[in-house]
């Protein structure tokens, strides 16, 4: 899902697998994660990373139409 806010636009990314678990959240080997988190860092956006055990795993990517403005990373995993 792709929305447009007054300031900044937001993309929620969503499945039903098997979920991520904490441990590979922050395994410096999760590559795709890794690059997630980077590519945020620079475009000074927010990351939340949502995810439960065989429930599967929600991705929220919020960039500032602004980018003077800070980011965060978030994550919550439920096991």
């Amino acid at each position: 899902i792709l929305e447009t806010r007054d300031d900044s636009m937001l993309l929620t990314v969503e499945d039903n697998g098997r979920g991520i678990t904490e441990e590979e959240l922050n395994d410096p080997k999760s590559l795709g994660i890794l690059g997630i988190r980077e590519r945020m860092y620079y475009l000074k956006g927010n990351v939340t990373f949502n995810s439960e055990a065989d429930e599967g795993t929600t991705i929220s990517l919020e960039v500032p139409l602004d980018t003077t403005t800070g980011g965060s990373i978030k994550a919550t995993v439920v096991e």
